[in-house]
């Protein structure tokens, strides 16, 4: 074949390319490069205004932290200026003797403060009636005391009002706004804040102090911050009126009724900048980008010693605007050399391109030249390869376009059992189960080929018999007409193997159900065809119940024995058009078209709870296996079969909870309980070592004396992300990984570190500690609790072990040992929350216990409902006999307190006495205590009485 094509190298016609192939080729050379050019110009210039604008944002964030520290400076200095006003020795003794000298003193103080600061425009000392008794006025930068008649009451003023209410310690603020005298605002205008604290002699009250602050000194500190001209810098206040704005005349306006507002000028900034960024009061800044500029905003908040009234601003925002037009004009000017030399550039590559594509036209000119050659070449080599053709195991044919058999080797002869001679003159297609696989028909009754290179159909031989077969059909140009050759291979032995391997790939060995692969593949499939006919489906999750106590007692052959008849069951109840799956384990799947019908899932679940009533009978062996079910439902475009499933499970496990043998379905409550217990399991692994675990203790009071005898530690958590978590969520958590151990562990040596501290208090402090059934059963309890007590030197009587019957009931045998270990230490031992559960008489007599602790839930309803009457009566007969001490939680009223007193119950808790209380609070409490008639404190008898306030 080379030598044929060399001697007709000579011949090849010399012809030029045709101007189409030259811009064909130009095209495809410079389109690419000028396409990469434009992406990457466009990136260095978006790069270029990313950055600046992180400059700007840079810039004027760094401008709104002087102002701010600047506001808030002015205003912690004003404070402490009014703090020395209303403690000096000098209001003192005006407020206890109005004496003229006392009188004449304070004047002096008032004069010396305002001429010292020159920024009070105003110091006044009022009375209990609103008469202003003292007050300085700023003259001309010179203090001014006022006389007699100068002197008003200002007893309907809002200030005067909004400070007496305040307790000792605070301070009242009022709005930022201008001066006002005789019902008319100041000239020229003085920006005014008024602060006003009251003064307190000898826990008695006498007045208040007011100083009116000079707001224009740190005002013009903002302005000068702001003195440039790349940005402009704003003050409002929270209802958007204008302090500082892009105009004097805009400025106070609201003091004369007009509504010139921030809002105004800037409503998309106001109500996606300030609105949005600044609206949550754990955000004190941000930044907006729109279409009115870059706004940089941050929240001025008052000091935090501060009250502030409907009379006061609940704070002031801070905004700078830089405009953005200048600015994009500036970068398109200064990028003009940049694009010039790209301009430039563009014209060198696309001269390059063009004779690089006149290059390429004529090299592919010559190729097709070349390509004729080989394809006589290729035909020469297909005669002289027809030897090799006849001897394949393969069925070779060659055809014309329109299907008629042109030659079949000895191959064909033998698959299709037609004698090779009648193949020849015979369409292609009479050998086809479907003809239009091979070939269509044209409107002139013709058939023509496909041109497909690979596919599989199914062939027919001169029998009848069809079989399947892998055709390959490669179109051949042959002396400007176009001829097929077709490869057709019997596969009846590949795709019985695949058939196989399906099989396995899909199906459970064990049951023959569908296994996870095929389920999750139907399940996808299900889910895109949900608009049909069909609906929704529902996805039903089974899991039996108890099912390892088949494996672990009879063996796994006979387990596997069981699942096949559950299997079988459950394969039974599955209504047309369903399908019925193994998950895994003992973990079955159903899913089920509803037709419109939500109702069918649970007529399925019904069915299938009701075949499970039978026992399942296992080579002779009569097996009672309950099975609990979650039925999903696609609630949306965004279900996908992985969520679905998950969904299936979430409900299987609430049926699970709810008894078992039963079924559930999803509801979004269950999503949300699941991800957040996920996400409490995920903080708490943490929550210890970050410390944001701590105890709280709620006193123990004595029913008789009403004294505090001691408290109950109670774990609280605080999360930065979940906020507060009760114990009711985390607790069972920490159960459950096991976390409850070390922190149980660190509750107990804290309580024992400040019952020591208490004790030096109260004697006969003792402190009550909750242990987990986990930390009973799963760790050396009794040892931690010697340990504890031996550190800290604690005698056994002031700790108070309390659980609940939970772990008795759970593992009595185990419970038994280790409550019997912790009698022996000496520690009390008290059965929490009793009566709510299954208690039983027995445990009293079969567990040291030495206190009984009444549930929240019986005392509420004290002393009206007669049911809990009656069952608070009866444990308090029984705790009596039994010699054990009662004590009544939830205690909330004097009515209740007094009815369980009666009734002699020994300790009281509850919030009637208090809330439980962080450490420095409960220390506080203990050290608050009443005197005695021989006016010693109680304390001298050896307890506090807790005092109410």
């Amino acid at each position: 074949m080379v030598d044929s094509l060399n001697k007709n190298d000579s011949v090849i016609p010399a012809l030029e390319p045709t101007a189409g192939l030259v811009r064909k080729n130009f095209l495809l050379i410079f389109l690419p490069i000028l396409l990469s050019m434009v992406i990457v110009v466009l990136s260095v210039f978006t790069v270029h205004v990313i950055t600046a604008r992180e400059e700007i944002s840079r810039r004027e964030s760094d401008k709104l932290y002087q102002a701010q520290n600047g506001f808030t400076e002015s205003l912690n200095f004003a404070i402490t200026d009014l703090n020395f006003l209303i403690h000096s020795e000098d209001m003192s003794k005006f407020a206890l003797d109005p004496s003229l000298e006392n009188r004449q003193r304070l004047e002096h103080l008032f004069s010396s403060f305002a001429k010292a600061k020159m920024v009070f425009d105003q110091v006044r000392f009022i009375d209990l009636n609103g008469d202003e008794r003292v007050r300085v006025n700023l003259v001309d930068r010179v203090p001014v005391a006022s006389q007699g008649q100068e002197l008003q009451n200002k007893k309907h003023r809002y200030y005067f009002n909004d400070a007496l209410s305040l307790t000792p310690g605070q301070i009242f603020m009022s709005r930022l706004d201008l001066n006002i005298e005789h019902k008319k605002v100041d000239v020229p205008y003085k920006p005014t804040i008024r602060l006003v604290a009251p003064v307190d002699v000898g826990g008695k009250r006498y007045g208040i102090v007011t100083v009116s602050y000079l707001a224009e000194n740190f005002l013009d500190r903002v302005r000068r911050v702001f003195a440039s001209d790349e940005s402009t810098g704003f003050l409002v206040n929270a209802q958007g009126a204008w302090l500082i704005g892009p105009r004097r005349d805009l400025e106070w306006s609201f003091m004369f009724d007009r509504s010139d507002h921030f809002q105004d000028l800037y409503p998309r900034t106001w109500t996606e900048g300030v609105r949005n960024i600044l609206g949550n009061t754990q955000q004190a800044t941000g930044q907006f980008i729109g279409s009115e500029g870059v706004f940089t905003l941050a929240k001025v908040s008052p000091p935090s010693r501060v009250v502030t009234t409907e009379n006061s601003d609940a704070y002031w925002i801070l905004a700078s605007r830089v405009p953005l037009s200048a600015w994009y004009k500036d970068q398109f000017f200064e990028h003009i050399p940049e694009a010039s030399i790209l301009v430039l550039l563009v014209f060198v590559l696309g001269f390059g391109s063009w004779r690089l594509a006149l290059s390429r036209a004529a090299r592919q000119h010559v190729d097709g030249a070349y390509q004729q050659r080989l394809l006589d070449a290729l035909n020469e080599s297909e005669r002289r390869n027809s030897a090799v053709v006849e001897a394949s195991d393969d069925v070779v044919m060659t055809c014309t376009a329109t299907g008629f058999i042109r030659h079949a080797n000895h191959a064909a002869a033998r698959v299709f059992n037609v004698p090779q001679i009648d193949l020849v003159g015979r369409e292609v297609s009479e050998f086809m189960m479907e003809p239009d696989t091979i070939s269509r028909r044209q409107s002139d009754g013709t058939r023509k080929l496909f041109e497909r290179e690979r596919f599989e159909t199914y062939a027919v031989r001169g029998t009848g018999e069809g079989f399947p077969a892998e055709i390959t059909l490669t179109p051949i140009q042959t002396e400007g007409n176009t001829r097929f050759s077709l490869f057709i291979r019997d596969i009846t032995l590949r795709r019985s193997y695949e058939e196989r391997l399906k099989r396995l790939a899909n199906y459970d060995p064990l049951t023959g159900l569908a296994n996870r692969v095929l389920i999750l593949e139907h399940l996808t499939t299900a889910l895109k065809n949900s608009d049909g006919p069909e609906g929704p489906h529902a996805v039903i999750m089974g899991d039996l119940d108890d099912f390892r106590i088949v494996n672990d007692t009879l063996g796994h052959v006979i387990g596997d024995e069981a699942l096949k008849e559950a299997a079988g069951r459950i394969h039974q109840q599955a209504p047309p058009g369903s399908l019925a799956g193994r998950f895994g384990g003992d973990e079955f799947i159903l899913i089920v078209p509803c037709f419109s019908d939500r109702g069918a899932a649970g007529k399925v679940c019904e069915a299938i709870l009701n075949a499970f009533d039978r026992p399942l009978v296992v080579e002779g062996h009569r097996l009672y296996v309950g099975i609990s079910l979650g039925v999903a439902f696609a609630e949306g475009p965004t279900d996908t079969a992985a969520s679905l499933m998950q969904m299936a499970d979430t409900a299987m496990y609430a049926a699970k909870d709810g008894g078992r043998n039963t079924f559930r379905t999803f509801t979004k409550d269950m999503h949300d309980a699941s991800a957040r217990r996920l996400a409490i399991q995920t903080r708490l692994a943490g929550a210890h070592s970050r410390g944001d675990i701590s105890l709280m203790y709620q006193p123990l009071i004595d029913a008789k004396t009403k004294r505090i005898i001691g408290a109950e530690a109670l774990m609280r958590w605080t999360d930065a992300e979940l906020g507060s978590i009760g114990p009711d969520e985390f607790i069972p958590v920490a159960e459950s990984t096991g976390l409850i151990i070390e922190l149980g562990g660190w509750a107990l040596d804290e309580a024992c570190r400040h019952a020591r501290e208490w004790r030096d208090v109260i004697p006969n402090f003792h402190m009550a500690v909750n242990l987990s059934p986990v930390q009973l059963i799963g760790s050396d309890v009794a040892s931690s609790v010697k340990s504890a007590l031996l550190k800290y030197g604690l005698e056994p009587k002031a700790l108070e072990i309390e659980i609940t019957e939970g772990l008795l009931i759970k593992d009595p045998l185990e419970a038994e040992v280790t409550l019997n270990e912790l009698a022996e230490i000496g520690v009390s031992i008290s059965i929490d929350d009793f009566g709510t559960g299954y208690s039983s008489l027995s445990y009293l007599h079969r567990f040291p216990f030495t206190t009984l602790k009444i549930d929240r839930m019986f005392v509420m309803d004290l002393p009206h409902n007669e049911g809990s009457r009656s069952l608070v009566t009866a444990v308090l007969a029984l705790a009596q006999r039994s010699n054990l001490k009662v004590i009544a939680e939830g205690v909330e009223d004097q009515e209740q307190a007094q009815w369980l007193t009666e009734q002699g119950c020994d300790i009281l808790q509850g919030y009637l006495f208090s809330k439980p209380l962080l450490l420095d609070a409960f220390s506080a409490l203990l050290d608050n205590r009443d005197t005695t008639d021989d006016g010693k404190t109680a304390s001298s008898k050896g307890q506090p009485a807790l005092k109410l306030v």
